[in-house]
């Protein structure tokens, strides 16, 4: 599989999942818009959000090296204005949302059966521009290198 139809793959698969689907629509009335990449100095309009985007794929591959390893970025962004007030604390709900959409996006990746193993543990960070609010991922994908050859004819 190439790193172009692994791109594809996660794409259609963002696109098809029904509970991220679901849990979007319950949120946001409408279901998210998928990017395959980002402009990052030309957000999307406002009316795309919420937006899930694999934002890049890297891999690391040599002549001696025993396996491949890649990179997927993941990431997801919401506009979202409400703050929750109670007592004397403040929550974003935002940057609630964000998270609980990046964690259903990476879930639908666990779910795929891409080349390798798609290691469980990811590297999260999330921002806040508000009412912008954006949580992306680094998974790691692994895959042993074959040193099989045909037989000869």
């Amino acid at each position: 599989m190439t790193s172009v139809q692994i791109m594809e793959t996660i794409r259609n698969a963002l696109a098809a999942d029904s509970a991220l689907l679901a849990w979007s629509q319950a949120q946001f009335g409408k279901l998210p818009t998928i990017y395959l990449g980002i402009d990052e100095r030309k957000p999307p309009p406002a009316d795309e959000f919420p937006i899930v985007s694999l934002t890049g794929i890297t891999f690391l591959q040599g002549e001696g090296a025993r396996e491949i390893v890649g990179q997927i970025d993941l990431g997801v962004g919401v506009l979202q204005e409400e703050i929750i007030s109670s007592g004397q604390m403040r929550t974003f709900k935002g940057l609630l949302q964000a998270e609980e959409l990046r964690a259903l996006a990476e879930d639908t990746l666990y779910r795929l059966k891409l080349p390798g193993a798609l290691d469980s543990r990811a590297e999260t960070a999330a921002v806040s521009a508000y009412p912008l609010f954006i949580s992306y991922s680094i998974l790691t994908l692994s895959s042993l290198k074959t040193t099989r050859r045909a037989l000869p004819a």
